[in-house]
């Protein structure tokens, strides 16, 4: 079968709507790059719940503090805890790297959560709330928790809230906190900022 020269716009409009098909499906049907499953969290954070703590625990609260200090890590708190305040482990349940000690942004997974042990971090309120600390020491003028800080934060947070069945409305600072006296986690902290972050990531991590 010979073609002419005529037939050439009929198979250039036959091409163009194949090729109009082929990138509708694949736009249907395709994994969303950016957000590949948006039905569920990333299974790194899942993996943080295959203990106890989602099972029996009853977590209530999850207060946010920081280390005033400009360096460290889940190590060095764990040390210090245990040889200057001869506690167990480390007060915290996560400890959030800042790029000196650990990569920044890190999440690390103290003994107290992996043995679902309550904090030594909010005096009256361990029992029952989960304890994250960020290196750093946010009442310092121009020190504020970096972005990869505030990131994996807001992704714990909202994880843990959904998978715990904790509000929103008890996420707090340290400072916030009934009976506490101290400024932590710092007047630097975007606490206005970090709540909203938290409330869109449980909607993208909540199932649709």
């Amino acid at each position: 079968m010979r073609f002419r020269r005529t037939d050439i716009p009929a198979l250039l409009a036959v091409l163009m709507v194949l090729l109009l098909a082929g990138l509708l499906v694949v736009l249907v049907f395709w994994p969303d790059p950016v957000r590949p499953d948006r039905t569920d969290a990333p299974q790194w954070l899942k993996e943080l719940c295959m203990t106890g703590a989602c099972q029996w625990h009853p977590w209530e609260e999850i207060v946010i503090h920081h280390s005033g200090t400009d360096q460290g890590n889940l190590d060095i708190i764990d040390r210090y805890h245990r040889t200057k305040r001869h506690w167990e482990s480390a007060g915290y349940h996560f400890v959030i790297g800042n790029g000196t000690n650990s990569t920044d942004g890190e999440i690390e997974v103290g003994p107290r959560w992996f043995n679902q042990e309550e904090g030594s971090h909010c005096r009256g309120h361990n029992d029952k709330a989960i304890g994250i600390c960020l290196i750093g020491n946010f009442e310092k003028t121009g020190q504020k928790p970096s972005m990869m800080q505030m990131l994996s934060l807001a992704q714990l947070t909202a994880y843990l809230t959904l998978r715990l069945g904790i509000p929103v409305e008890q996420v707090h600072g340290h400072r916030d906190m009934s009976g506490a006296v101290t400024l932590c986690p710092g007047k630097n902290f975007p606490m206005n900022g970090f709540i909203p972050l938290v409330e869109a990531l449980r909607n993208d991590y909540r199932p649709h």
